[in-house]
């Protein structure tokens, strides 16, 4: 199995249940950030579908979309 990687150091991250923006949204959001802070890096890959849905406790089809 691969190694998962590092969640970004910034733990502010999470998908709040309540807001009224869409868990897809929430999560692009993230990504676009992360990438902005540097976390992630031209030719990083992202995380694996499977990595984001344990890491946001999120469904698989949130991740797709």
């Amino acid at each position: 199995m691969a190694q998962e990687a590092p969640a970004p150091p910034n733990t502010a991250y999470h998908i709040d249940r309540d807001s009224s923006e869409p868990a897809y949204a929430q999560l692009a959001n993230i990504l676009r950030c992360q990438i902005a802070e540097g976390f992630y890096r031209p030719g990083d890959q992202l995380p694996s579908e499977a990595q984001l849905c344990r890491r946001y406790g999120i469904s698989p089809m949130t991740v797709r979309r």
